[in-house]
């Protein structure tokens, strides 16, 4: 057979220059580059943020990837501008959500910390919410996301709220006492009405066009309908889902829509019923297979929780929905580009399956004859399938006209879960989920290249025009470096909990701690993606700090309440003593003076740690609670921080330790570092 000449769609693109996270160290010379520009690194977990040394306002640098936002609660519908808004508990954002699919995009930080409930007013064009942290109404900028605080509920556990807008009546309801409230929206103070009869409603919306309130009952998953005027709720019917936390209105079709948190999904409710339908997924999780057709520039994904055919972008690392497959378990894809088709495994009827690539649909071509076939590829050269069978452990090749397979060999390892033909080097590699291997595609036997560096990879994808080689962890879509096995997100940094931030300014390198997997990684100051370096040895790396005179890389280990220098080649931690201190959650380092900053989060002081010995020494009080992240912004000689309870960024006398307020972040700023752009 001749292979295709393919035309050459660069579909993955790494951006140029590396960066991480952490206390910055001093340093760097005059002028434009990295280290002198006008926003400081910071991190909120799983997000790189900028921020503005000037008035601390902060901006995401970073998408969300393949996982999207997963914990929207509160719904809005804005009939004014056909659109539909959420809020995003986890990131403390509002969003505007795709009716069609479910997809958010963000629109900016509310720069409040409970934000679980949205009401519009169509008729005066405002955005109410409801803060159940301070327990305050609020007033959200649609542009930009940023909310204001109009005043205290009297009630500590509001939750969903609505609004009549031609009543010009804004409802909320008391969980404690499961009564119907009415709360004023120039005060923000509210007023108990009637009981309920349902224990655990958290949401609402209003109807104007039929006058009716509806609510989504926790306790027993229905809809309901509340009086007004008694607050007496009555059972419309099951909702079929167990979580719907955010319900809103679209008076111009008559359309309900729900978010049901515990599957991340957006739901239209039928108001006569109450049965809830699917829309889309908010972002996919349980990624499994990858595909890639090079001749359209399309890449394909199986989502194996929503059981759907997806189209990734390959620069951002979001999914789009295409259709259902109409199969539970399609775990691999591969694409044949001399018939032009798209084929799948199906774990669930081991059946080899082609996929129509408009709707989704998959159609079975015959069975494999064994029962865990998992993975699947296409040598692009001679147009042999192949398959890893997860029963045998044997690598098969597969007659695509019957679907029957054929074992080559062992494969050496119990299981691979993803293929992928490298037209380039001619060599079949695959994933064991923990390691890249080459598989010898006469024998089957594989052999071990370099361990993945990013948990567990499932499918795999080669792109000729660029030499890449990419993955899915599931959650997000990773580009591998076959040499090492290092994998970097697209799109997103990809990580769960990053909370130390430092910067190399003379290598340019962004350094993160992963309290969650911990680990080292370094994030790309342009693009937010993150690249596993390596395994930290310690469990809850807080703090970062970089010494420029001597290249070390400091970190502070709040498990062990220890002082450590890290590899960053290898991301190795190396004890250097106590500090003495509980609870040491920041790091900074001025080069000027070698002094070695840290906040300790027990007693909220500043303090000074000997770089030789690990010991620490108080400075001050710091007169803010919950101070994470520390920066010495060797551009103005000022030593900064982050306050995560009052959202603020500080500036700190590092004669004292005393700190004041900047400006608001709005964002949780958990790690700060140095200038990155």
């Amino acid at each position: 057979m001749i292979a295709r000449s393919l035309p050459a769609v660069v579909l993955f693109a790494v951006v140029s220059g590396v960066a991480c996270s952490g206390g910055g160290g001093g340093g760097g010379g005059p002028g434009p580059g990295p280290g002198t520009g006008t926003l400081l690194a910071g991190v909120n977990s799983d997000a790189l943020l900028g921020v503005d040394p000037l008035d601390g306002e902060a901006t995401r640098l970073s998408g969300v990837g393949l996982a999207g936002y997963r914990t929207v609660h509160g719904l809005a519908y804005d009939p004014n501008s056909d659109t539909l808004y959420g809020a995003e508990i986890t990131t403390h954002e509002l969003l505007v959500v795709d009716p069609l699919t479910g997809h958010g995009t963000a629109v900016g930080p509310f720069g409040f910390q409970g934000v679980s409930s949205l009401a519009f007013d169509a008729s005066t064009d405002r955005l109410y919410a409801i803060d159940s942290l301070t327990d305050q109404l609020l007033l959200v900028d649609r542009d930009n996301g940023h909310a204001t605080a109009i005043g205290a509920l009297g009630f500590n556990t509001v939750g969903g709220i609505a609004y009549d807008s031609v009543g010009h009546v804004l409802y909320g309801v008391d969980l404690l006492n499961d009564d119907l409230l009415t709360i004023n929206t120039t005060t923000g103070a509210a007023t108990a009405g009637g009981a309920l009869g349902f224990v655990f409603v958290a949401s609402l919306t209003y109807d104007t066009f039929t006058g009716t309130l509806y609510g989504a009952d926790l306790q027993t998953d229905q809809l309901v309908t509340i009086d007004t005027g008694s607050g007496a709720g009555t059972a419309v019917g099951s909702l079929g889902f167990n979580e719907v936390r955010g319900l809103a209105c679209d008076v111009s079709t008559g359309t309900v829509y729900g978010m049901d948190t515990f599957t991340a999904q957006l739901i239209t409710v039928d108001s006569s019923t109450g049965d809830g339908t699917v829309v889309g997924p908010l972002g996919f999780v349980n990624v499994r297979g990858l595909a890639l057709d090079q001749l359209h520039g399309r890449l394909y994904a199986t989502d194996v929780f929503t059981d759907q055919l997806l189209r990734v972008d390959a620069l951002s690392g979001t999914g789009t929905a295409i259709g259902p497959l109409g199969l539970f378990e399609v775990r691999s894809i591969a694409y044949d580009p001399f018939t032009d088709t798209l084929y799948g495994l199906d774990s669930f009827t081991d059946n080899l399956v082609t996929i129509d690539t408009d709707t989704g649909h998959a159609t079975a071509v015959g069975p494999v004859g064994v029962p865990g076939v998992i993975a699947l590829a296409i040598d692009t050269d001679t147009g042999t399938f192949y398959a890893s069978d997860e029963s045998t452990g044997d690598l098969l090749t597969i007659d695509p006209l019957t679907g029957h397979g054929t074992s080559v060999g062992p494969l050496g390892f119990a299981q691979v879960h993803g293929l992928v033909y490298d037209s380039d080097a001619n060599e079949l590699l695959g994933s064991t989920g923990s390691d890249l291997i080459r598989v010898n595609t006469s024998t089957g036997a594989g052999t071990v290249l370099a361990p993945l560096g990013f948990g567990s990879v499932f499918g795999l994808v080669y792109a000729a025009n660029s030499d890449t080689l990419a993955g899915t962890t599931g959650a997000q879509l990773i580009l591998i470096d076959r040499t090492d096995g290092q994998g970097t997100t697209q799109g997103a940094l990809g990580v769960a909990d990053v909370e130390g931030l430092a910067f190399d300014v003379d290598a340019n390198v962004l350094y993160g701690s992963n309290v969650q997997d911990d680990e080292l990684v370094s994030i790309d100051p342009i693009s937010g993606q993150g690249t596993a370096i390596g395994a930290l040895g310690f469990a809850f790396v807080c703090g970062l700090a970089y010494d420029p005179g001597t290249n070390t890389l400091y970190g502070s280990d709040v498990f062990t309440d220890q002082l450590l220098t890290i590899d960053t080649t290898t991301g190795a931690g190396t004890a250097v003593g106590a500090l003495g201190f509980l609870d040491v959650q920041g790091l900074a380092f001025d080069g000027a003076t070698g002094t070695l900053y840290g906040v300790d989060a027990n007693t909220d002081q500043l303090i000074t740690i000997d770089p030789g010995t690990g010991a620490g020494t108080a400075v001050g009080p710091l007169g803010f609670g919950t101070v994470e992240g520390l920066e010495f912004d060797a551009v103005t000689g000022v030593l900064m921080g982050t306050d995560t309870g009052t959202l603020q960024l500080l500036a700190i006398d590092p004669a004292t330790g005393a700190a004041v307020a900047v400006g608001t972040t709005r964002y949780r700023v958990d790690g700060l570092a140095g200038r990155i752009r």
